[in-house]
């Protein structure tokens, strides 16, 4: 997923700079904290992406996001194979 912000997403020239803040792992699960606002310039004063992977399928991404401007975020998603719709069972 990548984040938008006022419709352009990170700077390729800074993706080296992200760094790992936290990282978890459990017997079924594991779970990630990267700092990518370096990747956004000064668009961003904070950018913390937490990753949650619980196996065997499912993934969750949650964005910490500030700016020292209001901006427009919107998110980009892609995938590169099949998807699979999740249906509750109640």
């Amino acid at each position: 997923a990548d984040l938008l912000v006022d419709g352009r997403g990170f700077d390729p020239e800074f993706t080296n700079a992200l760094s790992v803040v936290e990282r978890l792992t459990g017997k079924d699960w594991e779970y990630a904290v990267v700092d990518a606002a370096p990747a956004y310039g000064r668009r961003l004063t904070r950018f913390r992406r937490h990753l949650l992977f619980v196996q065997p399928d499912l993934f969750v991404i949650y964005d910490d996001v500030a700016t020292s401007a209001p901006a427009l975020f919107a998110y980009r998603l892609r995938w590169g194979g099949w998807l699979k719709r999740w249906r509750p069972t109640v």
